[in-house]
């Protein structure tokens, strides 16, 4: 399994433990505050989680263009861990 690929399974893995929301394959290139899926109050936790869980530090506000979607997130996580 490639590098990204396993970030986003455990990106999944974080937003149903912690939203009960499950996220299919074929949302991953969808944002998933647009969709519906996830609120402002998710956001928040989630990046919380995701930033322990990945030892990263992620600022939405300063990154260009960001959107929380499974493919953003994952390229996004594995950039900021292979600085």
């Amino acid at each position: 399994m490639s590098a990204s690929k396993e970030i986003s399974s455990i990106l999944v893995q974080i937003i149903k433990s912690k939203s009960n929301k499950n996220v299919s394959k074929k949302l991953f290139d969808k944002d998933l505050y647009k969709q519906g899926i996830v609120d402002s109050f998710d956001i928040l936790n989630l990046l919380t989680e995701f930033e322990n869980k990945f030892s990263i530090r992620i600022d939405p506000v300063k990154i260009k263009g960001f959107t929380f979607s499974i493919s953003f997130l994952s390229r996004l996580i594995y950039k900021l861990k292979n600085k």
